[in-house]
């Protein structure tokens, strides 16, 4: 479990988050959404250390994997290099196989498909021997055969150690795809919080975005 305490978040005259508290399933994905600027990516910041703020936050994880929405995969790196630079001690010949990168493991990110690079960026994050995955609008800007196959990809790598994932994004029909729970962030709180398998989920959600 994830629990935010009194989270306060600003940036020179803007609060992002004042006094939030809030709390996260273990072992389930859990979708965040709402607008642009409302907080989402700040929220995963802070779960990740890499923004200051003030409040607790009280959990178990000790290691943290973030996929960040650019692929930032090293240029002077194969593939295969990218990934062991994560993990040296991992088997990578299952995982390059699921994700159908075998055949380019000895490849540079410049000589790679977006594809190709899209599922480099998700190995690299699920063989991170992390128990807390945190992921930034990771389907953003793919066409949908693409989107699907890196959908499938992430839902078999996430079944081998089922740690717990927070995923930003705004699209509900990857929400209702991927997640076990979806979150609702509106005036710097959280507004909404259920089971994405909930009867007519898609239309609250879009209800609460748009009113």
């Amino acid at each position: 479990m994830i629990e935010l305490i009194n989270i306060t978040k600003k940036y020179s005259n803007k609060t992002v988050f004042e006094n939030l508290n809030f709390g996260f399933e273990e072992n389930k994905i859990t979708a965040i959404m709402g607008e642009s600027g409302c907080g989402k990516t700040t929220l995963l910041n802070i779960l990740a250390n890499l923004t200051d703020y003030s409040g607790k936050i009280e959990s178990n994880y000790k290691n943290v994997a973030y996929v960040f929405s650019n692929n930032r995969l090293i240029p002077n790196l194969t593939v295969k290099q990218n990934l062991e630079l994560i993990n040296p001690n991992i088997n990578l010949t299952d995982y390059l196989k699921l994700a159908e990168l075998n055949t380019v493991a000895d490849l540079y990110p410049k000589e790679l498909s977006s594809g190709m690079a899209h599922r480099v960026s998700l190995l690299r994050a699920f063989i991170h021997p992390a128990d807390l995955l945190l992921m930034d609008e990771p389907f953003r800007n793919l066409d949908i055969t693409l989107k699907f196959k890196l959908i499938k990809l992430f839902k078999e790598l996430w079944q081998k150690n089922k740690p717990t994932v927070l995923i930003v994004s705004h699209s509900i029909e990857d929400v209702l795809n991927l997640a076990d729970n979806v979150a609702i962030i509106k005036n710097s709180k959280f507004v909404f919080n259920e089971k994405t398998t909930i009867k007519n989920i898609d239309k609250k959600i879009i209800d609460i975005l748009t009113n």
